[in-house]
């Protein structure tokens, strides 16, 4: 073998190693914080029966934890090509390496999406722009992959 890939695999088993220790540090730390806490949860019967009741008579409004992104299908059939569009323009254009062409199209997608699709929901914005972008980022893939291959059929 060539020593490049033997200082690829020396580097490659030290950071191992060097997560492998990290990772017992941690279990073991973990293992202390147990052992000082002492005390152990026995559940009867009866705290079993009074916890399933909870959990069953717990409200669907309990579970309330992501926010919610109220959004129109017009935005994400609008937004996708205008996105495509102008990440192809813009490569046209400026002299842009192929592989900023994902980070450009993530940038558009989320000013589209924040300040034009979702201008008062900032969290809203900012999800449905990444919606946005990997949407635009995936067509964008594809048409150029079908392009390339009608191109080198025979």
């Amino acid at each position: 073998m060539k020593k490049w890939v033997h200082r690829l695999k020396g580097s490659f088993f030290k950071l191992l190693k060097k997560y492998i220790y990290l990772a017992k540090y941690i279990l073991l730390r973990l293992m202390q914080s147990v052992k000082k806490d002492k005390k152990r949860i026995a559940l009867n019967e009866e705290d079993m029966s009074k916890l399933i009741r909870k959990m069953k008579t717990r409200r669907q409004s309990d579970m309330t934890e992501f926010p919610i992104i109220h959004t129109n299908i017009w935005d994400s059939l609008w937004a996708v090509p205008v996105i495509v569009v102008l990440t192809e323009i813009l490569k046209r254009m400026l002299p842009i390496r192929p592989q900023y062409i994902s980070t450009i199209a993530t940038s558009i997608g989320l000013i589209i999406s924040i300040f034009i699709s979702h201008p008062h929901n900032l969290s809203a914005g900012i999800f449905m722009g990444f919606f946005y972008s990997g949407a635009a980022i995936g067509s964008y893939s594809s048409i150029k992959t079908s392009i390339m291959a009608y191109r080198n059929r025979a």
